[in-house]
């Protein structure tokens, strides 16, 4: 029996052969030869390719309060950019419009007031774009307003 498609080879049930496209010829060649001088394909010992598992927010939601994005996983820190936004209508997106802040770190400012803000951490690892997004805070808040230091006016002598 043979095959009527040209380049796909051909099976023969009688006979002796088998035919096999020049690729799969040569794979299998290769990974006969693997097999018998008995290499094995491993990865050395700690060398496995660095992640990004996610990033938080550390500090509290209030203009002029610092917050910070922290990483998790092995990326190299130096290697990670962000973008910090203001939550949208739709939860988890950012709004639309220009990113507040980029970088580790974001302090927010009076127009943040009432609004959620999130940050997302990018890379790239082995070629492929690696993003991760921050849960959203709570609304920022301005900070408290100071207290009144107490006067002593109108006391006399």
């Amino acid at each position: 029996m043979r095959s009527g498609r040209p380049g796909l080879g051909s099976l023969h049930t009688e006979g002796v052969g088998v035919e096999i496209l020049r690729s799969a010829r040569y794979c299998l060649v290769i990974g006969l030869l693997a097999l018998v001088a008995g290499f094995s394909i491993t990865w050395p010992a700690g060398a496995q390719a660095p992640t990004l598992d996610g990033v938080r927010i550390v500090g509290e939601p209030v203009v002029g309060s610092v917050l910070t994005a922290v990483i998790s996983g092995s990326a190299d820190p130096a290697s990670v950019t962000f973008k910090w936004c203001r939550v949208g209508e739709q939860p988890g997106k950012c709004a639309k419009g220009a990113p507040v802040g980029s970088g580790a770190a974001y302090t927010p400012v009076a127009a943040d007031v009432g609004f959620r803000l999130m940050v997302t951490a990018r890379t790239t690892i082995d070629a492929i774009d690696v993003e991760v997004s921050s849960a959203a805070t709570a609304p920022v808040i301005a900070p408290p307003a100071p207290t009144p230091t107490p006067t002593a006016s109108g006391l006399g002598p």
